[in-house]
């Protein structure tokens, strides 16, 4: 496994899967690419719910079946365990080289993944990629502190 993706969710759900499908959009991308592997063991999803009251895990379960998304993993949590925690929990789980920690709200180009899982294999020495944010309806890219959270790659191995 190269890359996993880490959503924390708390009464999200709608904007969740928004960001569940980018996420899918980009992993075909990158699983097309030089940096995919026959297995298809490209890349996983692990959502930690941080006991969400708004029906988030039944409705990632209803719309997001294990059946055909056999690569996202939610961990439903019995009281909210809080940001870091939460993202903690995950990469612990996690089994790949790469995690890309990912907010919720967030919708990802389908070429983001594979342009840093590229420039993270390129740049070994690297231990975390942030990457920009671009408000469409504006068309600008976002200083950090405007209303944007950084997405950070870390590398765990």
């Amino acid at each position: 496994m190269k890359l996993s993706v880490v959503i924390v969710s708390y009464n999200v759900k709608y904007y969740l899967a928004q960001c569940l499908r980018s996420v899918e959009k980009a992993i075909g991308v990158l699983e097309c690419g030089q940096l995919g592997d026959a297995s298809g063991d490209t890349a996983e999803i692990i959502v930690v719910d941080n006991h969400s009251q708004d029906g988030t895990v039944e409705y990632l379960e209803h719309c997001f079946p294990a059946s055909r998304y056999p690569d996202l993993h939610v961990v439903a949590c019995t009281h909210n365990n809080g940001f870091a925690r939460a993202n903690n929990l995950a990469i612990r789980k996690s089994e790949s080289d790469l995690v890309l920690l990912l907010n919720p709200d967030t919708i990802i180009g389908e070429h983001v993944l594979k342009d840093a899982v590229s420039f993270m294999h390129s740049h070994p020495d690297a231990g975390a990629l942030g990457v920009r944010c671009w408000e469409p309806m504006a068309n600008q890219l976002l200083r950090v502190g405007e209303d944007c959270l950084l997405r950070w790659w870390l590398s765990i191995r």
